[in-house]
């Protein structure tokens, strides 16, 4: 599937997922017109969410919701959203046969070019990093949106290669959350393992 065409209403179901919801049950989406989403869990302690088409695990923390979609074939695996402003969506790339760095900069632009035609404004890179992201290297973006209406975002992708797939954890928070939400995203995404 090409991220060209496909990133971008995934990411605005995420951003609307995350920007709408709250801690306390599932969204309303009745009231817009559209079919009740499945059911949203809250996990009771950390547990664990195993994908075993992505091929991977993920310890879910305490008191966020999880809405899952192992139970398909579909790209986006499942939503973790934490609060109304911080969340993550779980991504598997399969049939990637370009080499890793690559991958990561085709992906960066496409999400760069189509954030910024979509909400305007621009978003800046902070940082890239490959290496170790819990047990497995991969690799860290940290990128900020200025969004033409004056909300500031941080966005936090972490990417695991194995074989043909590419794992992501495509992350967002409001800027002004970073120095609480930040750590918590680096600390879930550093309990991501390849299954055997």
């Amino acid at each position: 599937m090409c991220m060209r065409t496909a990133c971008i209403p995934a990411l605005l179901a995420f951003l609307i997922l995350v920007g709408c919801s709250s801690v306390e049950g599932p969204l309303d989406t009745a009231s817009a017109g559209k079919t009740q989403p499945p059911p949203v869990t809250q996990s009771p302690s950390p547990s664990l969410l195993v994908d075993d088409w992505g091929g991977y695990e993920v310890a879910v923390p305490e008191g966020w919701r999880l809405k899952d979609h192992t139970h398909t074939k579909n790209w986006i695996r499942a939503d973790l959203v934490r609060s109304k402003t911080c969340g993550l969506q779980i991504r598997v790339y399969r049939d990637n046969a370009r080499p890793f760095d690559a991958f990561v900069d085709d992906f960066a632009e496409t999400f760069i070019e189509e954030m910024e035609g979509h909400w305007g404004g621009e978003i800046r890179q902070e940082s890239r990093r490959f290496g170790a992201i819990g047990i497995h290297d991969g690799c860290r973006m940290a990128l900020v949106h200025t969004r033409r209406d004056g909300q500031e975002w941080l966005f936090l992708e972490y990417l695991w290669p194995r074989e043909d797939r590419v794992v992501l954890f495509q992350c967002g928070t409001l800027l002004e959350d970073r120095y609480s939400d930040e750590p918590s995203l680096d600390n879930l995404a550093a309990t991501f393992r390849f299954l055997p």
